[in-house]
């Protein structure tokens, strides 16, 4: 049973105190970022210590997606259902487009890199946020993968 405490009424009117919780995969160290595709009746999500972006189906279990993942954290769909993933290791947004295609949405705001991008909110059909203090400087490593002004 869920044990849930919830500060408001209207958090408490969203659960359903008898869900029960169920196994969906293991082997992972610390998942992050999980996002339900309604697309594909599947679970996205990435386990930072490996690495890796997993989806995990009813009819296929986990699969491994994307390896690196760029310690890919939050995630959300946008309007176009694009995966916007906030990568930590290049310190950009990106969008992963369903053939696979990889695109910088943001890597710095007000002339600054930002610092480590996460989670992405949703909000409506074409309202997309990310938290994300600039940093004073970015990381040699992180320039040539997030080059280029969007």
């Amino acid at each position: 049973m869920l044990n849930v405490a919830a500060a408001t009424r209207e958090i408490d009117d969203l659960l359903d105190r008898g869900a029960s919780f169920r196994r969906l995969g293991g082997g992972f160290a610390f998942t992050e970022g999980p996002v339900w595709d309604a697309a594909t009746a599947s679970l996205l999500f990435g386990d930072i210590r490996f690495d890796g972006r997993y989806r995990w189906s009813e009819a296929n279990g986990v699969e491994l997606l994307a390896r690196p993942n760029f310690i890919g954290n939050g995630m959300v769909f946008d309007h176009a259902g694009d995966l916007l993933v906030c990568e930590h290791v290049t310190s950009c947004v990106v969008r992963i487009r369903r053939n696979g295609d990889r695109h910088i949405v943001a890597y710095h705001y007000g002339g600054r890199y930002l610092n480590i991008p996460e989670p992405c909110v949703g909000a409506g059909p074409a309202v997309t946020r990310w938290p994300g203090l600039p940093r004073p400087s970015a990381r040699a490593a992180c320039t040539p993968r997030c080059g280029g002004s969007r």
